[in-house]
């Protein structure tokens, strides 16, 4: 990536199951190794956490099949 874009970049450590930004909305969330971690219920609350931080038409970037 040019040096431009990274520098636009905003990196932020959550608990998404029990954290949420609400004063921010962002383009793209990668979570990576996240979702496997938790049971049913806890997964739909993180994605809920997940979906309330994204812009529309925003992504959600996982490696993870959601159960």
């Amino acid at each position: 990536m040019r040096p431009q874009i990274l520098s636009t970049l905003e990196v932020d450590d959550l608990d998404v199951v029990v954290q949420r930004l609400v004063d921010r909305r962002f383009d793209l969330v990668v979570a990576t190794n996240v979702f496997v971690y938790y049971d049913l219920f806890d997964q739909a609350l993180a994605l809920a956490n997940v979906a309330s931080m994204i812009r529309p038409a925003g992504f959600l970037l996982s490696n993870n099949a959601i159960i």
